[in-house]
C-alpha cells in the first residue's frame, strides 16, 4: 500500500507528540530545537510541524507553567500569543 500524504502526517504528528511529552515528563523545556534534537530533523522542519499542529489546535499555553512569561508572546512565530494583562498570562486563540 503506498504511503500518502494523509498516513504521512499521521505517523509525523505521532512521532512529534511522542517526543514533545517525552520531553515534558524529562522536566526539560519543551522548544523547537530542542524537538528538532530529540528527533534528529532539522528545525525548520520542526518549525512546520508545530505550525501544522498549532492550525490543528494542538499546540497550547498552560497558564500554570506560563504565568508571568511575557517573553513567549515574542517567541512565537506565528503572532498566536498575546498577553492576558488582567490575568497576567500569555494566551493563544485556540480557534487560531
Amino acid at each position: 500500500m503506498p504511503v500518502t500524504q494523509t498516513t504521512d502526517y499521521r505517523t509525523t504528528h505521532r512521532e512529534y507528540t511522542a517526543a514533545i511529552y517525552e520531553l515534558a515528563e524529562a522536566g526539560l523545556p519543551v522548544i523547537q530545537a530542542r524537538i528538532a534534537d530529540w528527533l534528529g530533523v532539522s528545525r525548520p522542519s520542526v518549525n512546520e510541524m508545530v505550525h501544522r499542529l498549532a492550525e490543528d489546535g494542538l499546540v497550547i499555553v498552560d497558564p500554570e507553567k506560563a504565568a508571568g512569561r511575557r517573553d513567549l508572546v515574542e517567541a512565537c512565530p506565528y503572532g498566536a500569543i498575546f498577553w492576558n494583562e488582567e490575568l497576567a498570562i500569555p494566551q493563544k486563540c485556540t480557534g487560531c
